[in-house]
């Protein structure tokens, strides 16, 4: 399936999990702060349970959804913008956002589950809506005693917007749809917003299961976990990377599930965590190993990408990419640096799938501890510090569904 965010889905998280106890960490531990005080909260936005668990940034403001519209957030007017992310011709259908994502013109990609792609600007206050939705998204072609079914399902876009990715699925039936003759999907690879094709990907060809991702400047495109169909299940997985600019594809990992990735800014260093209890760092531009840890876990590069962070089974790794060695280890989970790197948020959870009731705020330059406590347990979707670093942005998740809580840092 595509993947449209960071977050793994629940059969994912528990193959995580059974990985992650496995892994070892004997590591200096970080000593405790000695000021401790509790963190400001400012506001409480509360949502139901049809909501994407995560956030985004939007210059002063934060982005998230709740069913079928898009909500932007200002944090210092505290006033809002809203649209709705649906087709005029989807009539009574049940619309649920399943992608959001910022493009550097400041325009808002916004995709929902009829298939519907729509680009905001809330600045202008103007959307531009495209082809896709309920009524245009099926084709049916008749022969003498089947028809063929083409569905479009998913879509994506890349980072830069400069790429759309279509997820089509494919039926051959008896005219009376009784009985499916044979069954694939397709990936295309389009240009935006030309939609002319660049290529595609045909499942029963090639791949069964993998998750899509882009690097962060549309520059290559990977494919995770790709199981080729001609292969026994003893050769199962690893990462398929191809340049969008030479259409040459690399193999990497090949035999070994993925658990966990991330790509620099610039589109130079792969990082991946793999089942195999290893985290590596790759160059995109040779394809050579530039560092070998040995612990499996959700990996991320610090904001400045001068630091990987390894989120293992307990414990949270601050590496130096330059010295290649660990220069912290935390016990907790759900580890985020602001982005002055000088404070560095996580939750006291038993692990990153166990939920929470309270987070430590670390402040590294000032030897300054502060405390989040929350009246209940929690699932922390996702947190992160604004560009200024003045407020921590929390999305957490119970019974009620989901809830957005703003932080003064």
């Amino acid at each position: 399936m595509l993947r449209y965010n960071k977050k793994r889905s629940l059969g994912e998280k528990r193959k995580m999990k059974k990985v992650i106890s496995l892994s070892l960490t004997f590591l200096f531990i970080s000593t405790i702060f000695s000021q401790v005080s509790d963190l400001t909260l400012v506001k409480t936005i509360n949502l139901g349970l049809d909501s994407l668990n995560y956030i985004q940034l939007y210059d002063n403001s934060i982005l998230y959804t709740d069913k079928d519209y898009l909500i932007l957030y200002d944090l210092k007017t505290q006033k809002e913008k809203k649209i709705k992310a649906k087709s005029e011709k989807s009539n009574n259908f049940d619309a649920l956002i399943t992608e959001f994502k910022v493009l550097p013109s400041k325009e808002i990609a916004v995709i929902n589950n009829e298939p519907f792609l729509m680009i905001w600007n809330p600045t202008k206050e103007t959307t531009s809506k495209f082809k896709y939705n309920i009524e245009s998204n099926t084709k049916t072609t008749n022969q003498f005693w089947s028809s063929k079914i083409e569905t479009i399902e998913e879509l994506q876009i890349s980072p830069l917007g400069s790429i759309l990715v279509e997820k089509k699925h494919y039926q051959t039936q008896t005219l009376g749809g009784l009985l499916t003759l044979e069954e694939w999907y397709e990936y295309n690879f389009l240009s935006f917003p030309s939609l002319e094709k660049i290529f595609s990907l045909n499942t029963k060809e090639d791949f069964s299961d993998f998750n899509i991702d882009f690097s962060k400047r549309d520059s290559f495109v990977l494919l995770i976990n790709a199981l080729p169909r001609s292969k026994s299940l003893a050769d199962l997985y690893g990462i398929v990377i191809k340049n969008f600019e030479n259409q040459k594809s690399y193999n990497l990992f090949p035999n070994q599930r993925t658990i966990s990735w991330d790509i620099t800014k610039d589109d130079k260093l792969l990082a991946v965590s793999l089942e195999s209890n290893l985290t590596k760092v790759i160059n995109l531009n040779n394809f050579s190993e530039v560092l070998n840890f040995p612990i499996t876990g959700n990996v991320s590069f610090s904001p400045k990408e001068d630091i990987l962070i390894v989120e293992g089974n307990r414990t949270i790794n601050l590496i130096d990419l330059t010295k290649k060695e660990t220069i912290s280890t935390y016990w907790g989970s759900h580890p985020c640096l602001s982005n002055n790197e000088n404070i560095l948020a996580y939750s006291l959870g038993e692990n990153f799938l166990a939920p929470t009731k309270e987070l430590s705020i670390l402040y590294r330059d000032k030897n300054l501890q502060k405390k989040i406590k929350f009246d209940a347990e929690y699932f922390l979707e996702d947190i992160s510090f604004t560009k200024d670093d003045t407020f921590l942005i929390l999305l957490l998740s119970g019974n009620n569904g989901y809830k957005i809580m703003i932080y003064k840092v």
